[in-house]
């Protein structure tokens, strides 16, 4: 019994020794496929579409853009720590007024696919799971023409949290861009007034919306250690 009780507190000792330097870091980039797209007037939906507007197109179409990411098998005890939702935009369409947020609407196995009834939201009270205010305000400069844009701590913090609670391998997490005004022409910006935002299927896909998680990896050695502790402690509670 002494002898095991040293050895399990040696092994204990050595995984404190290798804590704080005992993990790898890992950043794993999750293109949206061409399934992205657009959903207007709460009815109607379209993919493949290069200008997936964000606004009104013409005087009576309202849009959102709904974006969509496989999450991917992870190895044993690989934890995500960080997510990062970077979104490109083309120039503004006209003069929008309001500012863009992002909401996460579901979490789903199967093909990807827009549906209406789940990822439609509109206004200051969308429905779904708040991850960002404000991603894009009118302020924002687009005049590249290529803008990267990419959610803030806020953001971050709260896609991390939304993704590791509902965390599925190889379902789709999907995210929804809408204004957060009601759907109003003049509260828009008037006809045609939005923000463009890039498709998967244009440009070889190289302007494709990503999601970017970060994981930590144990080392085997770890593992070994709080296998070995785990075991000879629990030898230990049996003995006593």
């Amino acid at each position: 019994m002494f002898a095991k009780s040293a050895l399990c507190l040696a092994a204990l000792a050595a995984l404190s020794a290798v804590s704080g330097q005992s993990a790898s870091a890992a950043v794993i980039t999750i293109s949206a496929p061409t399934a992205d797209g657009i959903i207007q007037n709460a009815g109607d939906q379209a993919t493949g579409e290069g200008d997936m507007r964000v606004g009104l197109l013409g005087g009576s179409n309202f849009r959102v853009v709904i974006l969509m990411f496989q999450l991917p098998v992870l190895a044993p005890g690989e934890t995500v720590t960080n997510a990062v939702l970077n979104t490109r935009f083309g120039d503004k369409s006209n003069t929008p007024l309001f500012n863009i947020d992002v909401y996460a609407t579901r979490v789903a196995a199967g093909s990807p696919n827009i549906d209406n009834g789940l990822d439609w939201g509109f206004g200051a009270s969308p429905g779904g799971t708040l991850i960002q205010n404000d991603l894009v305000t009118p302020s924002t400069d687009l005049s590249g023409g290529n803008t990267l844009i990419s959610t803030d701590a806020t953001g971050n913090a709260n896609l991390l949290s939304y993704v590791n609670t509902n965390y599925v391998a190889g379902s789709y997490v999907y995210l929804r861009l809408n204004p957060d005004v009601a759907q109003d022409s003049v509260a828009i910006g008037g006809s045609d007034s939005g923000y463009r935002v890039f498709a998967a299927d244009i440009f070889s896909g190289s302007r494709a919306a990503q999601l970017e998680l970060t994981t930590v990896i144990p080392e085997p050695a770890t593992l070994g250690l709080v296998g070995l502790a785990a075991t000879l402690g629990m030898a230990r509670r049996r003995r006593a």
